[in-house]
């Protein structure tokens, strides 16, 4: 499987998919447009001939998207109107290319345009593993975007951290202030991803309307938002409920969760009932419920990662993980890691669960046992980032590391 997290930036992809274009006889006219999301509209034609021997040019609009070092596929708002513009631009057929995948409502979209005799013309996309295929068809193009970055970089590519994706409810009460949050913590570190979302109306009232829930069905709705807004399932998502939260032997609690081989996995549920209680007669936006909230995010992000709290100050957001009074001082610019920190997350990089699925085919369970069984026979060592596990080979990781 190819690495499209080689590929530095969007005008590297599109030079990417024009090459590939080029070299399956599609003419490239124009392009029209650039977002600042590194989405690229393409014009280009291609001949096709009918049964009777009748050739025709065929103008396609060709959209790229490259969401490989996020990670995360490409969404309905990434893509906006396909129809308008398609045919806007006298166009055929419409073409998207990924370096990841698309969500299923992209999917069913694209589908349903095709299908759909009233609109003229036919959608589809190239993803990740078409890609894939298509690039290892033309060893020209594999070898000058991959093989030969691999041989320059491979020291890099084993020194790099992988990213944590984190999806975080946006709360109607407090949707600006947590928008200002998340802003804040993505310019101040790169260590974690914060992809803040309003769930839909459906889903979002049975989370906020009055009454008990049980952590098995919160899970289940952390999942479905997880899906509707075109995750991976291996993003972490914490999400808030103004119900009373239950779950085994326990008639309440404050936040419940499933664990990276639990189905589904990797999700989080705040319950704000206790918060709300401690802060009855404030305006909803007070700050001492903020404070709350900010704490309970880092508190599920930075603990999950496996950091523990400092007992001394070190200008690090760990310096105040036990410590509600001090977690205004640890906001303030960003949850920023001190270097001890950052070494641990950064010496967390080699596989994990989502890798051994993908690649060899086989089930969660499975990925997670083999990996588990090498981690007990000392070949690996197994580290726990967020929700999920990764899996490091240590005497390698030093041999790279020092050439």
């Amino acid at each position: 499987m190819l690495d499209f997290t080689l590929i530095e930036n969007g005008e590297e992809f599109e030079q990417l998919c024009e090459d590939i274009l080029r070299n399956k006889g599609i003419e490239i006219i124009t392009k029209p447009s650039r977002g600042p999301d590194f989405g690229v509209d393409i014009i280009a034609t291609i001949t096709v001939t009918d049964n009777i021997g009748i050739s025709e040019k065929h103008r396609i609009l060709i959209e790229c998207k490259h969401f490989a070092k996020s990670n995360r596929s490409v969404r309905e708002n990434d893509i906006g109107n396909i129809i308008e513009r398609t045919i806007a631009n006298n166009c055929h057929k419409y073409l998207l290319i990924t370096s990841t995948t698309v969500s299923s409502v992209v999917s069913y979209q694209l589908q349903g345009i095709t299908n759909n005799p009233s609109i003229p013309f036919s959608a589809t996309f190239w993803a990740k593993n078409d890609l894939d295929k298509i690039i290892n068809e033309y060893p020209d193009i594999r070898d000058r975007y991959f093989i030969k970055k691999q041989k320059e970089n491979i020291v890099t590519i084993q020194k790099t951290e992988p990213e944590l994706t984190v999806i975080v409810h946006s709360h109607p009460d407090f949707s600006q202030e947590l928008n200002k949050i998340v802003n804040l913590w993505n310019e101040q570190q790169k260590h974690i991803s914060f992809n803040l979302i309003r769930p839909s109306r459906l889903l979002e009232t049975k989370l906020l309307s009055s009454g008990s829930i049980s952590e098995d069905e919160t899970a289940t709705i952390a999942d479905k938002i997880r899906e509707e807004a075109g995750f991976l399932k291996d993003d972490g998502i914490i999400q808030f409920c103004e119900k009373r939260l239950y779950g085994g032997q326990y008639y309440q609690l404050f936040a419940s969760g499933t664990e990276y081989y639990e189905e589904p996995p990797n999700t989080s549920t705040i319950s704000l009932q206790f918060m709300r209680l401690l802060s009855q007669g404030r305006t909803p936006n007070d700050s001492s419920i903020l404070d709350m909230i900010y704490q309970s995010i880092i508190h599920v992000i930075s603990t999950g990662i496996g950091l523990e709290a400092h007992d001394e100050t070190r200008g690090c957001i760990m310096d105040f993980d036990n410590n509600m009074s001090d977690i205004l001082v640890g906001l303030k610019d960003g949850p920023k890691y001190c270097t001890s920190c950052e070494k641990q997350i950064k010496k967390m990089g080699a596989t994990k669960i989502e890798f051994v699925v993908n690649d060899l085919g086989v089930s969660r369970l499975t990925a997670a046992n083999y990996l588990n069984k090498l981690s007990d026979d000392n070949m690996l060592r197994k580290n726990k980032l967020g929700t999920g596990n990764y899996y490091i080979n240590e005497e390698l990781f030093e041999i790279l590391t020092k050439r």
